[in-house]
């Protein structure tokens, strides 16, 4: 297909995305970081621009062909590179998620059971394959009423081995570092019935285990997460 030639902020890019044939309908800028920019397009994909300032490309054109070639569930991936003009890689597009006001702890343990156990799938064929996740933090997931996303989840590190555990354990510690820790010390009246919950998890975890085996094991039925919690520490 031939390149489109595209304006994002006020710049002019090539890009080969077969999402935009009809040209740019919807621009919206949707958040910045220190080494790039994110724009939603036409409401089907979103950009991730690198800025200026940063020199190198943050995932080079090999990986983002390499993770372009990744099936995922709950983890959205590169899938088409953004150039200059002068064919130097600036970026990528990736599907795009819509938001909602729902959050992972308000999710019913079905639901949560089987987001969870789809994140656990792709979490393994990217370990699978030798790439590593990371750079886990609040701004790199996305709820919606149905489904929970990873999004530009790290670097994409390129390994000499399969990354599984890897992967897995830097979600574990994302759920227990970042949502756990912080709904256990907002519910808890006795701090230390807190402290021994998140012991206990982490306990569980250091075992090798998933966080969405322990939500399942842990949870009554329907029970969210934020239930969970504060029956736990009531």
């Amino acid at each position: 297909m031939k390149k489109l030639q595209i304006f994002c902020d006020k710049r002019k890019f090539q890009y080969d995305g077969h999402v935009l044939k009809r040209g740019i309908r919807e621009y919206k800028p949707k958040g910045e970081g220190l080494e790039s920019k994110v724009y939603k397009i036409n409401n089907r994909v979103a950009f991730k621009i690198y800025k200026d300032t940063y020199d190198k490309a943050k995932i080079d054109e090999k990986m983002i062909n390499e993770l372009s070639q990744i099936d995922t569930n709950r983890i959205v991936l590169p899938n088409n590179i953004i150039k200059t003009e002068q064919g130097k890689t600036k970026g990528y597009s990736m599907d795009y998620i819509e938001e909602s006001n729902t959050e992972i702890i308000d999710f019913s343990k079905e639901q949560l059971v089987k987001e969870l156990s789809l994140l656990k799938e792709d979490l393994i064929e990217l370990g699978e394959k030798n790439v590593e996740i990371g750079d886990l933090r609040e701004e790199n997931t996305i709820s919606n009423d149905d489904s929970f996303y990873l999004i530009d989840c790290g670097d994409y590190l390129k390994r000499d081995e399969e990354t599984t555990k890897t992967n897995i354990q830097f979600f574990n510690d994302y759920m227990v570092g970042e949502v756990l820790t912080e709904l256990v010390f907002e519910e808890s009246k006795d701090i230390l019935d807190g402290v021994e919950l998140l012991q206990n998890i982490r306990s569980y975890l250091y075992e090798g285990n998933y966080i969405g085996d322990y939500f399942d094991e842990e949870l009554k039925e329907d029970e969210s997460i934020n239930e969970y919690v504060k029956r736990k520490v009531k």
